[in-house]
C-alpha cells in the first residue's frame, strides 16, 4: 500500500503489515508483536566528485527531500535545522529527487539507502554520495496487524524468533543488507542473552 501502514489500516486496506515503529502501531492501536529489527535513519546529500570525506553541510533553509511518512517527517524535523521539506510519495523518489538537484538533501532509512547506494536508482546512477547515519537515533520495529489478526502475528513472531536462535535470522539479513545488519544483529544477541539468562 504506497500510503504507507498508518493509512493502510484506517482504510481497512490491510490485516497485516511486515514492518511498522512499535510506537507508531502502539499510537494507531494497531496490534505490535515484539520489535525484532531497529531502523535507523540517515541524511544523503550530494558529493563534490573528489571521492574525499566530507562533513554534512548545515540544512538549514535548505530543501530535504523525505518520504510522505509521519515518522520519517518527525525524525527529520527532530534532527535536522529548520529545513524546507520536499515530500515525497517514496523513499526512492526522495534519493532521485536529491540526484536531480531538486533537494539539497534526502533523509531516509539506513536499510532502505544502503540498498539504493548498490543499485542506484534512475538518475543516481552517477552521482556522488554522501552519507551521514543519525547515530543517536533508532526506531524499534515490528510485525503488525489488526487485533484480529493478533494470533497470525504471533506465530510468525515466534518463528522469526526460532530464526534467531538457530542462525537463521542473520544469514538472511547479511543477504540483503550490508550495514543496517548491525542493528539486526544486536536484536539477535538481545535476543539470545535472554534466552540464555
Amino acid at each position: 500500500h504506497p500510503e504507507g501502514p498508518q493509512q493502510a489500516f484506517a482504510k481497512n486496506a490491510v490485516d497485516l503489515w511486515p514492518l511498522w515503529a512499535f510506537s507508531a502501531a502502539a499510537k494507531s492501536k494497531i496490534y505490535a508483536s515484539k520489535p525484532w529489527l531497529e531502523n535507523q535513519y540517515a541524511v544523503a546529500w550530494r558529493g563534490d566528485g573528489s571521492g574525499t570525506h566530507l562533513t554534512r553541510p548545515d540544512f538549514r533553509g535548505r530543501t530535504v527531500a523525505i518520504g510522505n511518512l509521519a515518522l520519517a517527517k518527525q525524525l527529520a524535523t527532530q534532527i535536522l535545522p529548520p529545513f524546507r521539506r520536499d515530500l515525497v510519495p517514496n523513499r526512492t523518489i526522495a534519493l532521485q529527487h536529491l540526484c536531480s538537484g531538486q533537494a539539497d538533501a534526502a533523509f531516509l532509512e539506513v536499510r532502505l539507502l544502503e540498498s539504493m547506494m548498490l543499485r542506484r536508482p534512475p538518475g543516481c546512477e552517477a552521482v556522488d554520495l554522501r552519507v551521514e547515519v543519525a547515530g543517536d537515533v533508532s526506531v524499534q520495529m515490528s510485525t503488525t496487524s489488526t487485533w484480529k489478526f493478533r494470533p497470525e502475528t504471533d506465530r510468525l513472531r515466534r518463528e522469526i524468533d526460532l530464526m534467531f536462535q538457530d542462525g537463521r535470522f542473520a544469514r538472511f539479513v547479511d543477504s540483503w543488507f550490508v550495514f543496517s545488519n548491525i542493528e539486526a544483529h544486536a536484536l539477535a544477541n538481545l535476543q539470545e542473552q535472554r534466552q540464555i539468562g
